[in-house]
């Protein structure tokens, strides 16, 4: 496994690149933590399996482990938890040879009775000789996040439906 840089909250104001989704949820922001805090709902981020280091209530000291189909492991550590506001973790260790840090912050507000707004933003930085590929990689990246968050809006949809 590769060492990521460990990075602070603060990281997400000066990481080279950067990608910030916003999108409104027709879910309350405690109905969008609970699918969160499991681990059989995160196919949309191309995640196939979730290892949290405990139980919830999880906190700013939590960590996890996510397998990738092609059987990937990234070790992940929460910088913040704050229960159905806000979450920030980085990458730790991981099997992707192509990053060097990796933080994402999802923030939650309630929006009318029974909705929320999620902010969904990842700082990132490339390793050694990729950075120079960045602004053309940064194209294929920003489509990739854009194809998780239409599969996470319709899985959000039909964990409400269930």
């Amino acid at each position: 496994m590769h060492e990521y840089r460990k990075v602070s909250v603060d990281y997400l104001e000066s990481a080279p690149q950067k990608l910030v989704f916003e999108m409104d949820l027709p879910v309350t922001p405690a109905a969008l933590f609970s699918i969160f805090e499991r681990s059989d709902t995160w196919q949309w981020a191309g995640i196939e399996d979730v290892i949290w280091d405990r139980e919830p209530p999880f906190n700013a000291e939590t960590k996890r482990t996510i397998v990738q189909p092609s059987g990937n492991r990234l070790d992940e550590q929460f910088l913040v938890w704050e229960q159905d506001y806000r979450m920030v973790f980085r990458i730790d260790r991981g099997d992707i040879d192509m990053l060097s840090a990796l933080i994402e912050d999802y923030t939650v507000v309630p929006v009318g009775e029974n909705g929320c707004r999620f902010t969904w933003t990842i700082g990132y930085e490339l390793r050694g000789w990729r950075q120079v590929l960045a602004p053309l990689l940064s194209i294929v990246v920003r489509l990739m996040f854009k194809n998780m968050v239409k599969d996470f809006q319709a899985m959000v949809e039909q964990q409400r439906s269930t």
